[in-house]
């Protein structure tokens, strides 16, 4: 049989590494300007996607 060493681990202090909070872009809502365009009708729609 194999014997397993067992190792004491060594447990950080949290003052060694500070951890940088970086929030997610989903987060941060960027301020849209209301459509004041005109809706684009159907036929326009589809011509521009090129189907």
């Amino acid at each position: 049989m194999t014997q397993n060493a067992t190792r004491a681990r060594r447990q950080r202090r949290f003052g060694s590494s500070p951890q940088i909070h970086i929030p997610h872009s989903s987060w941060t809502r960027p301020e849209r300007a209301p459509e004041t365009a005109t809706p684009v009708k159907p036929d326009e729609f589809w011509s521009r996607l090129g189907l």
